[in-house]
């Protein structure tokens, strides 16, 4: 759904992407559309992509490796163990980026529940690589009335 959803939002409802133009070959949408991505949309997308491409992958080296076995090939099941290694180490990064991702949006939830109750000043800093993470859904401040 992550990558399904991504796909829908960013690049099929843009406005390049409807335009009408008669000339525009299928080659030509990858000119036309902005592929400019959100870093904190890139984790998710990746960490997805790794998770269907691990799912894919584990059925392709069980299949090889039950092979291997029914033919008594121990080549082709160290080809599998090899691969499977790879997999092992494929899901190791989706876990890391998973677990960044997280880390990301809890930023983005302190920033904005601080932007509605103000609990502590944020640095500029903060703030201007606040808003390369998370573009246009950074949090705004909002103006408090002094008690």
């Amino acid at each position: 759904m992550t990558l399904v959803l991504f796909l829908a939002s960013n690049r099929f409802l843009t406005e390049a992407f409807l335009r009408e133009n008669p000339l525009l070959t299928p080659l030509g949408i990858l000119f036309v559309v902005d592929w400019k991505t959100p870093p904190w949309q890139a984790l998710s997308v990746v960490s997805a992509g790794l998770t269907v491409g691990a799912v894919f992958l584990l059925d392709w080296i069980n299949i090889e490796y039950e092979e291997g076995v029914k033919q008594s090939d121990a080549g082709l099941v160290a080809a599998a163990e090899r691969k499977l290694r790879f997999v092992v180490w494929l899901t190791r990064l989706r876990f890391v980026l998973v677990v960044v991702f997280q880390l990301v949006v809890g930023g983005q939830a302190l920033l904005y529940f601080n932007s509605r109750s103000y609990w502590f000043p944020v640095p500029a800093s903060v703030t201007m690589r606040a808003a390369w993470l998370y573009g246009d859904r950074m949090p705004e401040p909002q103006c408090h009335e002094a008690r």
